[in-house]
């Protein structure tokens, strides 16, 4: 991730010359104060890096998961459309099948009216009949 203790010793010699003898002690602490506080920015920066590197993966993550959210509520909602029409045509149907029902029932009662409408109809004819024949069987006893 940085810079390795081989590098910073052989980085500070090419630069001061301390191997040739140029250069003091407090020249190298200076260096090395300097290279580490390089160090601690890059080593800081790698660390930012990485964390909006996080940030931004987590925030594509919200993201999917906002989207599949809404995606589902919409499917949901078409389900809902759809079951609601479903009902609707199924109310409809049994309304004709009770209408249809209720028509049916309706002649069938008719004509159970009629028919016994009819033999009460043909009890009169009967009785008359049975009168007009007692009638004309009187005078003659």
């Amino acid at each position: 991730s940085g810079i390795n203790a081989e590098s910073t010793f052989f980085f500070f010699p090419l630069q001061f010359g301390v191997l040739s003898g140029e250069g003091t002690d407090d020249d190298f602490q200076t260096w090395k104060k300097q290279r580490d506080e390089e160090i601690r920015i890059e080593e800081a920066e790698e660390r930012a890096r990485k964390k909006m590197i996080g940030m931004l993966s987590y925030e594509e993550a919200m993201l999917a998961k906002q989207k599949l959210t809404e995606l589902n509520k919409q499917k949901v909602k078409k389900m809902k459309v759809e079951a609601d029409k479903m009902l609707k045509e199924y109310l409809i149907s049994q309304l004709q099948i009770e209408e249809e029902i209720r028509e049916k029932v309706l002649s069938i009662q008719d004509g159970h009216q009629q028919a016994k409408d009819a033999q009460l109809k043909l009890q009169e004819v009967k009785k008359e009949k049975s009168t007009d024949c007692d009638s004309a069987l009187i005078p003659l006893l």
